[in-house]
């Protein structure tokens, strides 16, 4: 779920679980 920035992607409070990122 965390991973590198690919869009239009928003940092979240639980994580970089939000559209546009990729990753484990």
């Amino acid at each position: 779920n965390v991973g590198k920035p690919s869009g239009n992607s928003t940092v979240t409070v639980v994580g970089l679980e939000n559209k546009g990122y990729s990753g484990d």
